[in-house]
């Protein structure tokens, strides 16, 4: 059995003494004893506690592989079309955006930004996440 519930953002959380508590940070605290800036749910489940996939990140390591993102209109994360037709690769880290390069093609596009979130971000990147989800 499991205690608690989930909150509108999917996270599991449990009233102790009237006051809510995020269940990932109750379970890392016990097992671990100590409090991280952030917690990083590995494979993007917010509703997976298990400590195996739970580790702790600084508040920018924890965005580098968030769900909530916007897509642009090339249909990928961190690739813009030019008004020229040509794909401009970015990268975010430390609030700024890192220019990787303008391509022809988008798929020359995704391998240079898959790359450079692999350098970056390492294995906090959205693709590291995306591999442990198989």
């Amino acid at each position: 059995t499991v205690a608690g519930c989930k909150n509108g953002n999917g996270y599991m959380q449990v009233c102790i003494d009237g006051v809510v508590w995020l269940q990932h940070r109750i379970i890392w605290k016990l097992l671990k004893g100590e409090t991280p800036e952030s917690l990083d749910h590995r494979d993007g489940d917010a509703a997976n506690n298990h400590i195996e996939n739970l580790r702790g990140a600084t508040h920018a390591q924890n965005q580098h592989n968030t769900k909530r993102i916007r897509i642009s209109a090339s249909g990928e994360r961190n690739i813009r079309v030019q008004p020229n037709g040509r794909f401009r690769a970015q990268v975010g880290l430390n609030k700024r955006q890192i220019h990787i390069g303008v391509f022809d093609s988008k798929d020359e596009a995704v391998a240079a930004v898959i790359a450079a979130r692999a350098k970056y971000h390492g294995e906090f990147s959205i693709d590291a996440r995306q591999q442990i989800q198989g």
